[in-house]
C-alpha cells in the first residue's frame, strides 16, 4: 500500500515518555505495519535519550513510519 491510498495517519505528539513510546512502536509495527502510516513528533525530549535513539533508527529502516524530532 502506498502512502496515496492510506486511508488515515496516526500521529502520535510525545515528551519525555521515550521507553513508551518504544514498547508502543513494537506494538504498532506488529499490528499495522505500512497500511496505516505513523507520524512521531517529539517535542524536545530531554530524558531516555537510549529509547528515542531506538526509535529513530527504527524509523529509518520503515518508510511508513516519520520520526521528526523539535528542538
Amino acid at each position: 500500500m502506498t502512502r496515496d491510498e492510506a486511508t488515515i495517519t496516526i500521529c502520535i505528539p510525545t515528551f519525555n515518555r521515550g521507553e513508551l513510546l518504544l514498547k508502543n512502536l513494537k506494538e504498532y509495527m506488529s499490528q499495522l505495519n505500512e497500511q496505516c502510516p505513523l507520524l512521531i513528533i517529539d517535542n524536545g525530549s530531554t530524558r531516555t535519550q537510549e529509547a528515542y535513539k531506538e526509535i529513530k533508527k527504527i524509523s529509518k529502516s520503515h518508510p511508513y513510519i516519520t520520526y521528526v524530532r523539535q528542538p
